[in-house]
């Protein structure tokens, strides 16, 4: 009789165990980075009449056309720069190279994005300029990649 209460009550904890972890993976998961989300916050936050959302939805396509070319090139060069540390020998002036490069495509990106929410604020009529300089720090926040999450 002690068994089967033992084996039932190890079923349930393993059970429990399980659901937990489930539960884990599926809400534990920071969200993903939504091309929309800042979009729709901006378009939200300085209440944007038709117009100017047709041209900030152009002004988005333009910029996301110039920067995707850009993100794609700085994770060829990360992967180039990581490959040096399966080498046995590096040469310190291509490492140094590379990483410079990485330098200047960030530099790249950086500054698209600037140029483009200064497009953003001049679309804007004074009082949704005013508001912009009070959103943007929160609409460049949503920008950021997660940050890992701590480890158990």
């Amino acid at each position: 009789m002690d068994n089967i209460k033992f084996l039932k009550t190890g079923i349930v904890v393993l059970i429990l165990i399980n659901v937990c972890t489930l539960a884990f993976i599926w809400f534990g998961k920071p969200p993903q980075h939504n091309g929309n989300q800042v979009s729709n916050f901006l378009i939200k936050e300085l209440a944007l009449n038709e117009q100017q959302q047709a041209n900030y939805v152009q002004m988005k396509e333009t910029h996301e056309a110039k920067i995707t070319p850009l993100r794609k090139k700085g994770g060829g060069l990360r992967t180039r720069f990581f490959a040096y540390l399966g080498k046995e020998s590096t040469d310190s002036m291509a490492v140094k190279s590379v990483l410079d490069s990485i330098g200047e495509n960030q530099k790249e990106i950086e500054i698209l994005t600037f140029q483009h929410f200064t497009e953003v604020r001049a679309l804007c009529d004074a009082q949704q300029k005013l508001k912009f300089d009070k959103v943007i720090k929160e609409a460049l926040k949503m920008m950021r990649p997660a940050p890992p999450r701590p480890k158990p």
